[in-house]
This record gives C-alpha cells, sequence and structure tokens, in this order.
C-alpha cells in the first residue's frame, strides 16, 4: 500500500503545473513533459535576468555572455551544432547604411528626372536601381469601396484619397498591409519638401538581399509630381476635382537609384542548435523553435534587464530542448533551437539566420516564436490578476488555422486561456522574418505591461507557473508537428475577415 502511495504521490508531483480540468498527457510524449519544471525557469530566467548578462545588449559582453552560456547548455544536452563551421553560432555583420543624396533619383514615366532634395525623397537601406509603382486609391462621400479589387494594390506605394465616411473600410486595410502587400504609404505634400542636412542612417544586414525591401523603404513627393505622375497614366478619377465614384488607379511605373554610404559595423551571432529526427523519411523537415535573446543592456546607468522581453522566452526555449532530450520516444522530424540577436534593434538576427538558414527554408514545417511569455497583462483596461493563465496565439490564425487549430488541441492537457490577440503583432517580432517565406508561423505573448523595455522588467515580476505551463503545452504542439504525418498548410488570411 505504501509503495502504491508513493507513485500516486509522483504523479500528482508530476501533474502540478497544469491548470485544472486538463486532460492527461499522451504516453509518448510524457517524460518530456514531465522535464519542464517551475524551478527550472525561476533558475533560467534569475541567470538570464541577472548581473551576469548585464542585459545582454549585442552592443556590450553581455550578450556575447549570455550567448555563451546559452551554447553550453545546448552542448551539454547532446544536441547537434547549428551555426558555422560546425559551432553553435550563427555570425553575421549589421551594417549602418546612410543615404547618399546626391546619388539618388527618380525618374517619372514622362523621363523627367528629379534629385533627391525638395521635391522628392525616400528611405533606402541599399544601392539599387529598380522601379516603383503608385497606385491611386480614390474612395470618395458616397462611393461603395465593397467592389474594389484590392489585389491591385500588392507591390504598390499608395497615394490616398479617402472620405472619412469610409474610414472603417480603410482602417481594416490599413491593418492588413502584410495581407493585401502593398509597400506603404506616399507622403504628398503641396508645398517643396523641406530641406534637411542629413537624410537618415538604418542599419541593414551585410551581404543580405533581403526580399521584402524594395529600392526604396518610404516615399515623399510634391503635390505637382503626384500629379504629373497621374497625367502620364491616365488616373483620370485621382486627378478630377468631382470624385464620384471608388477607384483604384495604377500608374506606368517610375525608376528609381539610390546610393547609399555604410559605415560602422557590428558584428555579432544567433545560437542554433539541431535535434535529429528518427523517421529517415521525414527527418530532412524541421519544426523551428526560436526566441530572441537580446535586449537594451545599460543605458543611462540603469539596466534593463529584460526578464519578460526575452529571458521567459529563452527560458522556454531551453527547457523544451532538454525535454525533447530526455524523452523516450523520438519526434519523427528534426527540430532546430534558435536563439537571436539584435530583435529589438530590428529582427536583424533572425533575418540573418533565415537569409542563410541552416536548413532550406521550404523544409521548415512550422516556426514557433516566442517573446514575452511571462507575465499577467496589465494596461488596456486588463487586470493582471484576471489573466493570470491567458496567452495570445492568434496571430497564427492569419496564416494557418491547421496550426492553430493543433495549437487548440494541445492545450487540452495544460489548460491554458488562449485568447485572439487585439492586433496583428507578425510583423512585430521575429515571426516577420518566418512568414515572408510561407512558413506557418505563430507567436506566443502574454500580453503587455508597465515595465516592457524598462529597467523594471524583473525576474521577481515573472508568473512562473504560466511560464511553465505554456512551455508545456509548446512542447507538445512541437512533438505534434515533428511526427504527424502532413504539414500544416500555410494559408494567408485577413486580419478581422
Amino acid at each position: 500500500m505504501r509503495l502504491v502511495g508513493l507513485w500516486l504521490l509522483a504523479l500528482s508531483a508530476a501533474a502540478i503545473g497544469q491548470y485544472p480540468g486538463a486532460q492527461p498527457v499522451p504516453r509518448q510524449w510524457k517524460v518530456g513533459f514531465d522535464s519542464i519544471r517551475e524551478a527550472d525557469a525561476r533558475e533560467l530566467v534569475g541567470i538570464l535576468a541577472g548581473p551576469d548578462f548585464q542585459g545582454r545588449s549585442p552592443r556590450s559582453f553581455g550578450y556575447a555572455a549570455a550567448a555563451g552560456f546559452v551554447a553550453s547548455k545546448l552542448r551539454e544536452l547532446g544536441l547537434k551544432p547549428g551555426g558555422d563551421d560546425g559551432s553553435f553560432f550563427n555570425h553575421f555583420t549589421l551594417v549602418e547604411s546612410t543615404l547618399d543624396p546626391a546619388g539618388t533619383k527618380l525618374t517619372l514615366p514622362t523621363g523627367k528626372t528629379f534629385t533627391w532634395g525638395t521635391e522628392f525623397r525616400c528611405g533606402a537601406p541599399n544601392a539599387a536601381k529598380g522601379e516603383v509603382s503608385v497606385a491611386y486609391v480614390c474612395i470618395p462621400e458616397g462611393s461603395d469601396p465593397s467592389k474594389l479589387d484590392l489585389g491591385q494594390l500588392k507591390g504598390k506605394w499608395l497615394v490616398t484619397d479617402v472620405h472619412a465616411s469610409h474610414r472603417p473600410f480603410w482602417q481594416k486595410v490599413q491593418q492588413n498591409k502584410r495581407f493585401y502587400g502593398y509597400l506603404g504609404f506616399v507622403s504628398v505634400s503641396a508645398e517643396p519638401l523641406e530641406r534637411v542636412s542629413n537624410p537618415g542612417r538604418i542599419n541593414v544586414v551585410k551581404d543580405t538581399a533581403d526580399p521584402r525591401i524594395t529600392p526604396i523603404s518610404s516615399l515623399s513627393i510634391t503635390k505637382a509630381i503626384a500629379d504629373e505622375i497621374a497625367t502620364s497614366s491616365g488616373a483620370s478619377n485621382y486627378l478630377s476635382a468631382s470624385r464620384t465614384s471608388a477607384s483604384i488607379e495604377v500608374a506606368k511605373p517610375c525608376q528609381v537609384e539610390t546610393a547609399v554610404t555604410l559605415g560602422a559595423e557590428l558584428r555579432s551571432a544567433n545560437v542554433v542548435a539541431i535535434l535529429e529526427g528518427s523517421d529517415p523519411s521525414l527527418r530532412g523537415e524541421y519544426v523551428l523553435y526560436g526566441s530572441h535573446l537580446d535586449h537594451m543592456g545599460v543605458r543611462g546607468g540603469q539596466t534593463y534587464w529584460g526578464a519578460d522581453d526575452n529571458a521567459s522566452g529563452c527560458t522556454a526555449n531551453l527547457m523544451m530542448a532538454r525535454a525533447f532530450v530526455r524523452n523516450t520516444v523520438k519526434p519523427r522530424r528534426s527540430v532546430i533551437f534558435a536563439f537571436y540577436s539584435l530583435e529589438e534593434e530590428g529582427t536583424h538576427g533572425s533575418w540573418a539566420m533565415m537569409s542563410r538558414p541552416p536548413v532550406p527554408a521550404d523544409k521548415i514545417v512550422a516556426n514557433i516564436n516566442m517573446d514575452m511569455l511571462g507575465r499577467n497583462e496589465e494596461g488596456r483596461g486588463e487586470d493582471p490578476t484576471k489573466n493570470t493563465k491567458m496567452v495570445y496565439p492568434g496571430s497564427v490564425k492569419l496564416n494557418s488555422m491547421d496550426f492553430y487549430n493543433l495549437l487548440v488541441r494541445m492545450n487540452s492537457h495544460v489548460g491554458l486561456e488562449l485568447r485572439d490577440d487585439k492586433e496583428d503583432r507578425t510583423d512585430r517580432s521575429d515571426t516577420r522574418n518566418t512568414v515572408v517565406f510561407g512558413i506557418p508561423t505563430l507567436k506566443v505573448f502574454t500580453g503587455e505591461h508597465p515595465d516592457y523595455h524598462r529597467p523594471g522588467d524583473t525576474p521577481d515580476k515573472i508568473n512562473y507557473p504560466k511560464l511553465t505551463n505554456i512551455a508545456k503545452w509548446l512542447y507538445l504542439t512541437g512533438q505534434e508537428l515533428a511526427s504527424q504525418e502532413a504539414r500544416p498548410r500555410f494559408e494567408p488570411r485577413p486580419w478581422g475577415g
């Protein structure tokens, strides 16, 4: 009897952390599931967001030290290095790019050419030559925009004249920039543009062609130029003083040439490890777990510890890596565990990895990205005492319902409260760099709070039972993704559609 009692006690201890009502864990995944423990979550967050790494800035020793720590943990697990030259480090260089106004020109369909300055301005990450296509969107009062072919917006810069009465329709279009594929809005000025002496500088990953970026990253023109492009292209509704119908008129392409000067460089690295799958027919496909390791470091004498952002996501990533290794039944597909640099400055690390991935991008069946998993949402009308089990997985609905439905099924074994997010956050984290390749992609997030990007984001404020349960949930999801026969389908949908 005593042995039975001890066995039951051990069983209940293993189940601690699951929320009431959770169903039993699938037998084949249980050993790994039970290895994900709250005590380990506390220890790892305390280390990653502790004094040794000083906020993990890639511009100081802190990030390099944290990356070395993570690599050592992955090495201890016996995982295969996924970085350069047999290492766990995927190196890349960030370079400062400054636009050269003298070498940057816009040529209209009429053949007239303007140099960057008071009549046109643009941003440019790289030296390039190419086309710029403009679409004129007119939605006057009393018109019906519902019949517009919004597919015409793809790959275009938009000049808009939308009456206030159609604001709800247009807000939906604005919320779905990625779905409709337009590049941005043209700023049209009635007067010559203000003279500026410094055209601005941005950081880009060196020697990497980015398919998301056209020759320019922004466009401002005078109304005279906008009218001239419209005239040469027959955009009569835009030019009419008495518009009555909704229309999209696509102009003939302009030609653009940009020049840049490259400046200071920053060398950094992601940390990448791979668990090889057990099925010879499927081990050449991969499930990707990703989390950004960097944070903001020391600024103004204060340390930005980054416990939630994103020691929490990296802690889950490490605990799941160990769970996969410890589980007796191995996944059929292979699994990648990636820890990214320079997310806070523009998702550069994940882009560097995806531009030169350790495996072909089309072999990645799904991406589980973890960014801020450890807090109860506070603000925007949220009471943190009433969302202690809440997590947002909803953005995955915008690219793969197969993936979302699997998440819901796996949550039956954990008992989290899954909510649709308040906005599409795909482009606000490393997820933007896998969706562009057509990879079903999940961003896991537990909500905003007053310590976001503040020194107050400290380990003592983490909800560790929630973080642990999220890791358990994502572990089960990854095991299923890595072992089920079919890949989840990538099917883009509009936000709110």
